[in-house]
C-alpha cells in the first residue's frame, strides 16, 4: 500500500527532526510512493503500536507520551477500515492505525521487507517441482483434490507464521499459482499419456474382450505395457484356434456380398462367446479365429492357468451349442450350415506387439500357439464329433488342467506337422448337449 502524505508531514513536525529524520539521513521523507513495513514493532511478541481510548489520554502519566508522536484517529467498523496483511479473520485494519505505520517506518528509514526476487524464484520454482511430484505420485481425484487445498492450506499457515514472527511478508499469488499450476499440469500430462496408453490398448484388443478383462488389462497395464505398446513377457497361457470345416465350399455357393454378410455374423457370434468366457480374440485368418486365455496379464499361479485352460474349452463347447442355433436359421434363410474345428493348447509363450504406428497387432510367439493350430488341423482326421457341428480338440496340458470337469475321449499321441515329438490329443465331448455321433452320421 502507498502511504499518504500525511505522515510525510507528520515525519517534518518539530519533535521528529531530530538527527534520524536530517534530509539525506534515516529518516528522509521518500518523494515516490513506497510500500509499508507492517513491522513496526519494538519486538516479535509485542503489538506495532501502544493504543488508548481518546478519554484516557487526560489521565495518562505524561512521561508515556513525552518526546512521542500521537496519532489520532477514529475506529469505527465501515468508517476508514481497510484490508492489510493485518487483518485477522476478516478484519479490516484503522485508517489511522495505518497512517501509524507509515509514519514509523518514515522516521525508522526502513524499507519493506519483502523476499529478494531471487528468493522468490526459488520459492516458486521449488512449489511447482513440489506440485508435479504431488500429481506424480498416481493418486485418485478424491484423495489429489483435498490433498492440494490442504497444501495450498499450510502454505498459507506457514507464510502468515513467519510474518507473525517478524518474518518478510511473502506475497502468496505467485507461490500459490506455482503450486496448484505444478499439479495441474502434471496432472494433464498423465491424463494425455494415460489417454494415449488406453488408446494404443484398445486398438489391440478393443470390441474382443469382456469389461471385466478390459478392466484387468487397464489396471495391471503396468506389469505389462512399457512405452505406450505391450512389452515382450514370457508367460504360460491357453491358445485357441478355430476355423469353419468346408469353407472353400460355402466360399462357391455363395456370391461376395451374402458371404461377406453371412461371414460377419458368423465371426460376431463367435466373438461374443470368447468374450464371454473372458478370453481375448487377437485376430481373423479368414474365417479362423485366433484368441488367447491368460494373456496379456500374466497368470502368476497355477490355479490361475488352469482356469484360462477350463475357459477356453466351455468357450469352444459353447461354440458349437452357438452353431446349432445359428444353422437353424441360415438353413430357413437358404444360406448353408457349418460345423468348425477347434485346436486349444496350454503352455509357455512369447506374447507382445509386433509392428510400427500404422499397424500394430499383438503376437504369441512359440511353440504353444503353433500346437494350437496343428491341433486344429487334426481335427480333419477325428472320427467322432465333440457336438453335432463341432470338434474340439485339446492338447495334453490343457486335458490336465481341466481336472476331470469336462468329458473328454483320447485321441492317443500323434504326431503334428513341425512337431518333434508326438503331442497326446484328446476329443472334448459335450454331454448335456446332442448325442455325440460319428462324423458320418453327422451328415459331413
Amino acid at each position: 500500500m502507498a502511504c499518504a502524505a500525511r505522515p510525510g508531514r507528520a515525519a517534518q513536525l518539530p519533535g521528529a527532526d531530530g538527527p534520524a529524520c536530517r534530509r539525506g539521513g534515516r529518516g528522509e521523507v521518500p518523494a515516490e510512493p513506497f510500500r509499508i513495513d507492517w513491522h513496526a514493532r519494538p519486538s516479535p511478541d509485542a503489538p506495532p503500536f501502544p493504543t488508548y481510548p481518546a478519554d484516557m489520554v487526560g489521565i495518562l502519566p505524561r512521561g508515556w507520551l513525552a518526546g512521542r508522536i500521537a496519532v489520532v484517529g477514529t475506529v469505527l467498523v465501515g468508517v476508514d477500515q481497510h484490508r492489510t496483511p493485518l487483518s485477522v479473520a476478516g478484519l479490516s485494519t484503522p485508517g489511522v492505525e495505518i497512517q501509524a505505520h507509515a509514519l514509523a517506518q518514515i522516521l525508522d528509514g526502513r524499507t519493506s521487507r519483502d523476499l529478494s526476487d531471487g528468493w522468490m524464484v526459488a520459492l516458486v520454482l521449488a512449489l511447482s517441482a513440489a506440485g508435479v511430484a504431488l500429481a506424480a505420485a498416481g493418486w485418485p481425484v478424491w484423495l489429489l483434490v483435498p490433498a492440494s487445498l490442504l497444501g495450498l492450506l499450510a502454505l498459507w499457515a506457514a507464510a502468515l507464521a513467519l510474518f507473525a514472527q517478524g518474518g518478510p511478508l511473502v506475497a502468496m499469488m505467485a507461490p500459490s499459482a506455482a503450486w496448484l499450476g505444478g499439479i495441474a499440469a502434471m496432472t494433464a500430462h498423465l491424463s494425455l499419456k494415460e489417454r494415449a496408453d488406453r488408446r494404443s490398448l484398445m486398438q489391440l484388443f478393443a470390441n474382443h474382450v469382456s469389461q471385466p478383462v478390459a478392466e484387468e488389462i487397464w489396471r495391471e497395464r503396468a506389469t505389462f505395457l512399457a512405452g505406450g505398446r505391450p512389452r515382450p513377457q514370457e508367460l504360460t497361457a491357453t491358445v485357441f484356434f478355430s476355423d469353419i470345416e468346408g469353407f472353400t465350399t460355402v466360399c462357391e455357393a455363395l456370391e461376395p456380398e451374402p458371404l461377406i454378410l453371412w461371414l460377419e455374423g458368423y465371426l460376431d457370434a463367435m466373438v461374443r462367446v470368447v468374450a464371454a468366457h473372458d478370453g481375448i480374440v487377437l485376430r481373423f485368418i479368414g474365417d479362423a479365429i485366433l484368441a488367447v486365455f491368460g494373456a496379456p496379464v500374466a497368470r502368476t499361479t497355477q490355479a490361475e492357468i488352469d482356469a484360462d485352460a477350463e475357459r477356453a474349452v466351455r468357450c469352444a463347447v459353447q461354440m458349437g451349442r452357438e452353431l446349432r442355433e445359428l444353422n437353424k436359421r441360415w438353413q430357413a434363410e437358404g444360406l448353408p450350415a457349418i460345423g468348425i474345428r477347434v485346436g486349444i493348447h496350454t503352455g509357455p509363450l512369447v506374447a507382445g506387439s509386433l509392428g510400427g504406428l500404422r499397424h500394430m497387432e499383438y503376437s504369441l510367439l512359440g511353440d504353444t500357439a503353433n500346437t494350437a493350430a496343428r491341433l486344429e488341423a487334426l481335427g480333419k482326421t477325428v472320427d467322432m464329433r465333440s457336438s453335432p457341428h463341432c470338434r474340439i480338440v485339446i492338447g495334453e496340458p490343457t486335458w490336465t488342467a481341466l481336472r476331470g470337469t469336462v468329458a473328454g475321449l483320447p485321441v492317443g499321441e500323434m504326431a503334428l506337422k513341425g512337431k518333434r515329438k508326438a503331442v497326446r490329443a484328446w476329443l472334448v465331448l459335450d454331454r448335456e448337449g446332442e448325442e455325440v455321433r460319428p462324423a458320418a452320421e453327422a451328415g459331413e
